[in-house]
């Protein structure tokens, strides 16, 4: 529970102006102000924290696995990197050259941190569903981050054929 409560106290010092981080500013926000993150993401991280607590009590070691579908940007990655109980993350993206331009283009890795690139992350360039129906790999926490179902392919990651395989790739008490 560590990773969202720290994601999350990061939302309220950047909302309240306690912490400077344009990177967050310019992901969360649609105006550039940073009060912004008070509202949405905040919540949203918020729900995450308590559902990560009351799921996680009874294991000892926390995060071991994550699994983040999108967010080819790496900036999710970034502040999920920054907690030592996370020892792996997959992301899993459709769009290789986005997951390249962030891990090569200096301007763009100094704003991720490099996330992209550290020994703890795989980068996984295919379909989330069918990657999911593929893998035997099982994660303590799955975030997914899809843009908006406005075509087949993406529609599909809404579907609850694609949660119930999302449900068997999670580890007992994990949470996506």
């Amino acid at each position: 529970a560590l990773v969202p409560l720290g994601i999350t106290a990061q939302f309220v010092m950047v909302g309240f102006g306690l912490m400077k981080d344009d990177a967050a500013v310019k992901a969360m926000t649609r105006h550039g102000d940073p009060k912004e993150i008070l509202r949405g993401p905040l919540y949203y991280g918020l729900v995450f924290v308590v559902r990560a607590a009351v799921f996680w009590r009874h294991s000892p070691v926390g995060i071991v696995a994550l699994m983040l579908m999108c967010g080819g940007d790496g900036l999710a990655v970034r502040e999920i990197l920054k907690y030592p109980g996370v020892s792996s993350v997959t992301l899993v993206d459709l769009d290789p050259e986005m997951t390249r331009l962030f891990s090569a283009n200096p301007t763009l890795t100094r704003i991720n941190g490099g996330a992209l690139t550290d020994p703890r992350v795989t980068v996984i360039n295919e379909d989330a569903f069918m990657w999911l129906d593929r893998t035997v790999d099982v994660f303590d926490v799955v975030i997914a981050d899809f843009p908006d179902p406005h075509n087949f392919s993406l529609g599909k990651l809404y579907s609850r054929s694609f949660y119930r395989l999302l449900k068997s790739r999670l580890a007992p008490n994990g949470l996506a």
